[in-house]
């Protein structure tokens, strides 16, 4: 039994090209292979962190800003989750288990670059199907207005 779990959400750009039929769908990923179709646009954001020793919510709501660090076409979301199956105290660190990933498609591809904020809202019950997660996700860019490029004229 993991002694704590670990989840989170991390902004990507998702080939959902196979054999030149676009099909994006819900995907599941090793965490421990390279994934070449996928580029991470972002870190992963924690959104959920729990000890299975205490009582915990089976609620996972979020709404939070991710900051992109490359830029891309942000067409997916994946959902990580690692648990933490035991704690070594004396050499201050854990032994985890990654469960496959999750690549979420979203309705419609956003454009971003690095620096952009991007607002992601979700909220499901666990255990609920697939379309409760994408159902509920919303990921808008918060990205600054352009700024007014005006020509200046030294004085001289």
């Amino acid at each position: 039994m993991p002694e704590a779990c670990i989840q989170a959400i991390q902004p990507v750009q998702q080939d959902f090209d196979f054999a030149d039929y676009v099909a994006p769908v819900c995907l599941f990923q090793e965490p421990t292979i390279i994934q070449n179709r996928t580029v991470e646009l972002g870190e992963p954001s924690v959104f959920q962190l729990f000890s299975y020793e205490d009582s915990f919510s089976t609620e996972c709501i979020w709404d939070d800003v991710i900051t992109i660090e490359s830029g891309g076409l942000l067409n997916a979301m994946r959902m990580i989750t690692k648990n933490v199956l035991a704690i070594c105290v004396e050499a201050q660190q854990t032994i985890d288990w990654h469960t496959q990933y999750l690549i979420m498609p979203l309705p419609e591809a956003v454009p971003v670059r690095a620096g952009d904020r991007i607002a992601v809202r979700f909220g499901y019950e666990a255990g609920a199907p697939l379309n409760a997660l994408a159902d509920s996700l919303e990921v808008r860019n918060l990205a600054s207005q352009p700024t007014n490029s005006t020509n200046r004229q030294s004085a001289a």
